[in-house]
């Protein structure tokens, strides 16, 4: 065996030793990532934003009226907790924060309706959490159509029309909608997607900060040199791999709940999926040694990352699209690999999308795994010169 491949083994050896002494290591690499997985799985675990608490104001108190607010508290959207007199306490309970929305049926609305008329019911609605707010909308939007076209039917029909006449009539133009993706709306798909394999990627990236910034701090980089043969190479991959195999086991672990407990639908390529979670971790870990190399301080870098890895899902499109984005705002999305990786799993389980479209992405991968070349010389004058030890 060369004495190059010893060395290169004798460090991997160190760096296994390394993780299961250090409590911190131990810590980031297996309870974080787990304790983060199973929670956001049981937030998320219902899917489907059901009965979200409204009041209603009926100001008609007919028989009609009633069927609607009936018809409304039965869809699966609206759980209809109170019925208010007036509007102003109505208005009390939604600014408490007791209600997301308040729902009027004006007077005459009985009246109105059999004239052939379409009278006004007006919505409240509480829209800080804009997907809340967006699906109850829907909902009671969805609700009324129906409550009205049905109304409207049974005038149409007691003027002598047939079920079909009548149905033209009141319901001229209908849409054909077809939701694709994510038909079921699940809440799941558009969150736990993007905060489940967020978490695996901070714990990548500052478990790798840490790794190599406490052999700066501890005054231990002289020994990981010595290691690896005064090998800087030796010495640099082979103190990653360790928590390289660590990080892709957790990132399957992510794709897993995503896949076999939330329900993402899987669509694609299972191993292009592979490939790309090996992209992510390798880009991410790359990154980390430019960042150690340009600071070569712990604290610091530890800083700087924690920024870094968290701006990652604001700038990814999932929450807002970055076409929508400002141009500088989408430009700068570019610059994380997540935005990338995120891309690449979407095609291969919401949507399915041929693989050569993907080329892009797949090589933006691999362009951020590259950059640690410009880390190395740097690197080696840190962990051989005594002036960098020691910062924390």
């Amino acid at each position: 065996m060369s004495k190059g491949l010893n060395s290169f083994l004798a460090v991997i050896q160190r760096e296994t030793t390394r993780i299961f002494k250090d409590r911190v290591t131990l810590f980031v690499s297996f309870i974080a990532p787990a304790f983060g997985l199973l929670m956001i799985w049981w937030i998320f675990s219902a899917g489907v934003i059901r009965e979200v608490p409204v009041a209603v104001v009926n100001q008609d108190h007919t028989a009609l009226s009633h069927d609607v607010a009936t018809m409304l508290d039965a869809s699966s959207v609206v759980n209809i907790i109170e019925s208010c007199n007036d509007l102003s306490s109505a208005k009390t309970l939604l600014e408490k924060g007791k209600i997301s929305a308040v729902i009027v049926l004006p007077k005459h609305f009985e009246k109105e309706l059999i004239r052939g008329l379409s009278p006004s019911v007006v919505v409240y609605i509480n829209n800080v959490n804009v997907v809340a707010g967006g699906i109850l909308k829907s909902g009671i939007q969805r609700t009324l159509s129906t409550f009205s076209v049905g109304a409207k039917m049974q005038v149409e029909i007691k003027k002598g029309k047939t079920s079909r006449q009548a149905l033209e009539r009141v319901n001229p133009i209908r849409f054909d909608t077809h939701t694709l993706f994510n038909p079921y709306t699940n809440y799941s798909y558009f969150l736990a997607l993007g905060l489940i394999p967020l978490i695996v990627v901070v714990v990548c990236f500052l478990g790798t900060l840490y790794a190599f910034g406490s052999e700066i701090k501890d005054g231990s980089a002289m020994e990981l040199m010595h290691t690896a043969n005064s090998n800087i190479y030796l010495a640099v991959v082979g103190k990653m791999l360790p928590h390289t195999f660590i990080y892709l086991i957790n990132m399957r672990l992510a794709s897993f709940t995503l896949i076999h407990l939330i329900g993402l639908p899987m669509s694609g390529n299972v191993w292009l999926i592979l490939l790309s979670e090996i992209g992510l971790i390798f880009s991410y870990q790359s990154i980390a040694l430019l960042f150690i190399a340009i600071t070569s301080n712990l604290r610091l870098s530890l800083s700087l990352g924690s920024a870094y890895t968290m701006m990652a899902l604001t700038f990814a499109g999932l929450t807002f699209p970055a076409f929508a984005m400002p141009k500088v705002a989408e430009l700068f999305s570019y610059l994380f690999p997540y935005t990338y990786w995120l891309q690449i799993f979407m095609n291969e389980t919401l949507r399915s999308v041929p693989n050569l479209q993907m080329g892009e992405c797949f090589m933006a991968l691999l362009t951020f795994t590259f950059l640690c070349f410009f880390s190395f010389n740097k690197l080696e004058r840190i962990f051989t010169d005594k002036k960098y030890w020691g910062k924390s």
